[in-house]
């Protein structure tokens, strides 16, 4: 089964425990990932919803950068080899690779 994604979530939907820290943040919907989200130690001032406020704020965030991020890949020219060597580290590796342009959303 796959794994489902994390959303947005109200404090019906998730089980909020400590560890130290952290928070552990645990959706009720089964196939959701748990997250362990390190606070520090304001942890221990913060009420359930300060947390889930602060897990909905990062994935929000994460989402943002998601949407300005577009990446351009960076194809080996017909004809040339696919990898090459580099000395300073004593390994082949692949040529070509990708590039990311920031604020542009695709």
């Amino acid at each position: 089964m796959k794994q489902k994604e994390r959303y947005l979530a109200r404090l019906d939907e998730v089980n909020i425990t400590r560890e130290g820290g952290s928070a552990v943040i645990q959706y009720k919907e089964a196939g959701v990932p748990t997250t362990h989200l390190k606070i520090g130690p304001e942890i221990t001032g913060m009420s359930a919803e300060a947390i889930l406020d602060l897990f909905n704020d990062t994935l929000r965030a994460q989402a943002q950068l998601a949407a300005g991020y577009k990446h351009v890949a960076v194809e080996v020219p017909l004809g040339s080899p696919q990898i090459k060597y580099f000395g300073r580290g004593y390994q082949w590796g692949a040529r070509g690779g990708g590039v990311a342009l920031p604020g542009r959303g695709g």
